[in-house]
């Protein structure tokens, strides 16, 4: 905040509740700092929705006593626009000339970036439409928001209107002649697909996902609900192998079977084409740098060249995990040496077994093309889509090999009665604040101290956050000595949080996705597909699981227009379908119906949860233990009954027991006691009764 000047800031500015706090995360693929934008509640900040802006004090109060918040953002609209001249200022403080000629230009009020390298100009008024951004020149009215930092460029200018000088930069800087465009465009695609279109289908194909590529290159559009969907598919694929090139993702799409003439169709000033593409870049942001930037390559790290399980390549997104660094939570790369070397050696063995089995392959085919000259069906069976017993029993799938084992939860009793947790839904659900997000995490961290590989997606809490409260717990259970997730955050016992997360393995196989980056439940699953993909070889050379919490289901940001019942039910068959073909654990936690609120947790509870009530495998509800028994059930006041719930709730170490209501692979209808100490999020059991 050395650098955050509140008192320059334009008073229009902050009559305004356009603000977010922002914070600073390294990108581990570019290398760049990526710029978050926050909620004052703690929350992803959405661009698009005011209710998660605030009001320029507040943001300042929250920025003042949280030192996570590296600074202030204005979201642009409300008649101020930005211009952003970005890495324009030299080491020696000297300014590109043409940029100073912007600056004179519009004659406003003008700041540096955090940075210091580049400047942000405000100015009130209206710009021309399109063609926002050239190379290190942007210009937005709306959907995006500079940082704000007060230390003003050259003098202090008020915020002027300066709508015929935004024409005047637009058309000298970013507008394209429509004709000259189109010319430019037809020979630089032309010069592309020539060049390199060739190479990114070849890149993509050879990807973990490159079957799912294929079929999408080639025009396959089924398993999606449009072909619109299929189109965007495609295009969030190519734009992470081709570095962010709109016109090398235009190439590349315009040369699959998905090409049709509606990609040229106009909507409003842009084309439907035009509209995918940008959707692509914006879901694959956090990895790519932008086009044109100095950091960006030709095309992203070689995947056949490099352990493709060292970085999140996906079309969907994952955030990659997170370690804490002088007091900050940035990026860290997923793998380490040890796992690299072993996952090359895995396939080093594995080349060698399928030339082993090279006569096998062979007699294979003949049987296949024989079978297919005779029966379509059966050539189907031939190819693999369903299998003989013989053939999975040779293949290890009904023996156990191949087969992820069981994770232990870390709660006794539990892991006696159910061994831990294995290949299948979990549902977990109790009432609001009574401890089921605590009780997920703790159940994550034990089961990646148990050797399995573990995903948290959270749709209610930032990333950083609930690791400081797996830290925090961590830190209480060994030493004894109290600590919360906000000392965590302000760098209390850094040192010995450095050492412990550096000891302790189990903290590289605790991962985190941002809620805010899966921006409707499809995204959700390709996140858990990709996941699966690029991690589940880990934990099955551990012989475990690969387990992923989602928290909560009630509040993922469905993309359809029905009810919420119908959309939690269309995403419980189609997340069954993905965890039956993956192999993995999804461990869901759920809100409750009111009514149930008032006493223990049954299955009836979980009606506003649509099928997943069915779908489950194993269901658990948390409950205080207070509800239970014939004295509880007797009696007949409401209010009598409330108080006592509140009193049990309101203990600092709250006694609760988690039911399993249904189990479909054992035994069920049983209750297991523990104790939650609420300061520092320590679960404990309680000796069975």
């Amino acid at each position: 905040m050395s650098d955050f000047i509140p008192d320059n800031i334009p008073q229009e500015m902050k009559d305004l509740p356009r603000w977010v706090l922002f914070s600073l995360f390294e990108n581990v693929y570019s290398k760049r700092l990526e710029k978050l934008p926050w909620s004052v509640n703690g929350k992803m900040a959405d661009i698009t929705n005011p209710e998660t802006w605030t009001t320029f004090d507040r943001a300042l109060a929250v920025l003042r006593k949280n030192n996570t918040y590296r600074g202030l953002g204005f979201v642009l609209g409300d008649g101020i626009f930005g211009i952003d001249l970005d890495h324009v200022i030299s080491e020696d403080g000297t300014m590109e000339p043409w940029a100073a000629e912007i600056i004179r230009m519009m004659d406003s009020y003008t700041e540096l970036s955090p940075s210091g390298t580049g400047v942000h100009i405000y100015a009130r008024g209206k710009i021309p439409p399109k063609d926002r951004k050239n190379g290190k020149v942007e210009m937005y009215d709306e959907r995006r928001y500079f940082t704000v930092t007060g230390n003003v460029y050259g003098d202090l200018k008020p915020l002027s209107e300066r709508t015929k000088e935004a024409a005047s930069v637009h058309r000298q800087y970013l507008k394209r002649d429509r004709r000259e465009n189109m010319q430019q465009n037809t020979a630089a695609v032309a010069y592309v697909a020539s060049r390199d279109v060739e190479e990114l289908v070849k890149r993509a194909e050879k990807a973990k996902n490159g079957d799912k590529f294929s079929l999408l290159y080639k025009g396959t559009a089924s398993g999606y609900a449009s072909q619109s969907q299929a189109d965007q598919a495609l295009c969030n694929i190519l734009a992470f192998y081709a570095g962010g090139d709109r016109t090398l993702i235009d190439a590349a799409f315009r040369s699959s079977g998905l090409m049709r003439p509606k990609w040229d169709s106009r909507r409003g000033n842009t084309t439907y084409g035009e509209m995918t593409i940008e959707k692509a870049l914006a879901s694959v942001r956090s990895l790519v740098p932008s086009a044109g930037s100095p950091s960006a390559p030709p095309l992203p790290v070689d995947i056949n060249e490099t352990d493709s399980s060292s970085f999140d390549q996906r079309d969907g997104l994952i955030a990659p995990t997170v370690e804490i660094k002088e007091n900050k939570f940035v990026y860290k790369e997923e793998n380490e040496k040890e796992e690299r070397k072993e996952y090359e050696k895995k396939s080093k063995e594995k080349k060698k077994q399928d030339n082993d089995n090279d006569d096998e392959k062979k007699a294979a085919e003949k049987e296949t093309e024989h079978v297919i000259k005779h029966d379509k069906e059966s050539a189907d069976a031939a190819k693999g889509l369903f299998t003989d017993i013989r053939t999975a029993w040779k293949k290890g799938r009904i023996r156990g090999e191949g087969m992820s084992g069981r994770a232990l939860t870390g709660i006794e009793e539990l892991d006696r009665r159910l061994g831990g947790i294995g290949k299948g839904i979990w549902l977990l659900g109790s009432e609001p604040s009574i401890g089921k997000t605590s009780l997920a995490l703790r159940i994550a961290r034990n089961a990646a101290a148990d050797g399995a590989e573990v995903m948290y997606i959270s749709f209610e809490q930032e990333e950083a956050y609930l690791q400081a409260r797996i830290i925090a717990t961590e830190m209480t259970e060994r030493s004894g000595m109290k600590m919360t997730p906000e000392s965590v955050m302000e760098g209390e016992r850094r040192d010995e949080i450095t050492a412990l997360t550096e000891e302790e393995d189990f903290f590289g196989r605790i991962h985190f996705a941002s809620g805010a980056s899966c921006v409707n439940e499809r995204v959700l699953l390709e996140t858990l597909a990709e996941f699966s993909d690029i991690r589940k070889p880990f934990a099955e050379k551990r012989n475990r699981p690969c387990v992923v919490f989602i928290d909560y289901l009630q509040i993922i940001p469905f993309a359809g227009g029905s009810g919420i019942r119908a959309q939690i039910d269309d995403f419980a068959r189609s997340l069954r379908q993905l965890q039956m073909r993956k192999g993995i654990c999804v461990f869901l936690i759920s809100s409750l119906n009111r009514m149930s609120y008032m006493g223990p947790v049954r299955l009836d509870s979980f009606k506003e949860s649509g099928i997943i009530e069915f779908t489950g495998d194993v269901i658990l509800g948390l409950n205080l233990r207070a509800v239970r028994g014939t004295d509880f059930a007797r009696l007949t006041d409401p209010g009598e009954k409330a108080a006592r719930l509140e009193a049990a709730r309101n203990r600092r170490v709250r006694e609760l027991e988690i039911a399993v209501l249904k189990n479909k692979t054992g035994e069920s209808s049983f209750s297991v006691d523990v104790n939650f100490d609420t300061g520092s999020g320590v679960f404990t059991s309680v000796s069975p009764r």
